[in-house]
């Protein structure tokens, strides 16, 4: 039997860490199992868009094309690429006339709402290079409705959701005493919602509700990070900021928070998976009903506000509600949502795994 044909990904991977390039990740991941995979990162030097940042990003775009040509040389057939949402759109849409030119199979994987609430160039330009043969993945039905009707040349999508591939440990049938805690970890800028979580905090302290604010994530905007160290020290200890979080302590962020808050407003948010990683530790969600986020609301714990709704207004009287829960009921609570969120969960992980013995079927 000769050589597997390898399958092109292009897209960016970690580092830096973000929603998009983590999800990358664990997709090459699971190809890998049975392919060889030639990798195209993009990924630039950080999350600041400086002068280093764009002259990285073109080295590894250059570079990403000269490898898609070796790969077809060695007989690649299959190309899945990740959609850059801003001006990456053209050099994602440039990739996919490449792949076409040379007869390979494509597949668009979606994550990202920018380019589908207000019509892209350069996403337009995509569907078109791509051709109508082209299979679009999305994260969810109204994903999937929507982009067909902002980009008409799309032919072809297929729903597969985000899941997470994460073992978290099981909840215990004991928990923590004391305040209610409530916790965000993102990215944290404004657009995520980092102001709106902060006003939370402070809401209900207004309303002597119980509660005790902890931040996870780094802050890349000096002066959302000034405001943040602000609102820290105003807050007597009630408000903390963890920095950037991972492994023991990323687990430990989870295990100590009873909600997870996520007041984005940002526009190209999707299927965060930030929140599917809280459901499966046991921990309940608020979040904005942005992009696919109303899909996870088919579990009971994650909740969702509308964008034009009052998120502090609805989300306080949740945090008193569950503020006067005994320790045992919050206990018994964890454990509840953690069945249910493995269940969910699974099932997302069944979709994307379907996807990838197709792909690998194909290539």
């Amino acid at each position: 039997m000769g050589k597997k044909r390898p399958i092109c990904f292009f897209g960016p991977l970690p580092p830096p860490v973000h929603g998009m390039a983590k999800a990358n990740a664990e997709m090459i991941a699971a190809l890998a199992r049975e392919r060889p995979i030639a990798i195209l990162n993009i990924s630039a030097a950080g999350l600041t868009r400086n002068a280093r940042y764009h002259l990285v990003k073109l080295g590894r775009i250059s570079g990403a094309y000269l490898r898609l040509l070796w790969a077809r040389s060695r007989h690649a057939r299959l190309l899945y690429a990740s959609v850059d949402d801003g001006l990456g759109g053209w050099w994602t849409a440039l990739t996919a006339l490449i792949a076409r030119l040379m007869g390979m199979r494509i597949y668009l994987h979606h994550h990202s709402f920018r380019y589908i609430v207000k019509r892209s160039h350069a996403h337009a330009v995509l569907a078109w290079c791509a051709g109508r043969d082209a299979v679009h993945i999305v994260l969810c039905p109204q994903m999937a409705a929507r982009l067909t009707e902002t980009y008409p040349l799309i032919g072809l999508s297929r729903i597969v959701p985000n899941s997470v591939d994460e073992r978290p440990p099981a909840a215990g049938s004991s928990h923590r005493t004391g305040p209610l805690r409530i916790g965000m970890l993102a990215n944290l800028t404004f657009a995520k919602g980092l102001d709106t979580f902060v006003e939370l905090a402070e809401a209900a302290w207004a309303q002597d509700i119980a509660v005790e604010a902890v931040l996870a994530g780094p802050i890349p905007i000096a002066a959302e990070r000034e405001a943040t160290e602000a609102a820290v020290e105003r807050s007597g200890g009630g408000l903390t900021w963890l920095g950037p979080v991972s492994g023991a302590e990323k687990e430990a962020f989870f295990a100590e928070i009873d909600l997870l808050i996520l007041p984005t407003r940002y526009p190209t948010e999707a299927y965060p998976l930030v929140l599917l990683e809280a459901l499966v530790r046991g921990v309940g969600t608020i979040a904005h009903e942005r992009g696919c986020i109303g899909a996870l609301t088919v579990h009971p714990e994650a909740i969702a506000i509308p964008v034009d709704a009052d998120f502090i207004a609805l989300a306080l009287p949740l945090l008193m509600k569950m503020a006067a829960m005994p320790t045992s009921a919050r206990a018994a609570k964890r454990k509840t949502i953690q069945t249910a969120a493995i269940a969910l969960n699974a099932t997302n992980a069944q979709a994307r795994e379907t996807l990838v013995r197709d792909l690998i079927a194909l290539a």
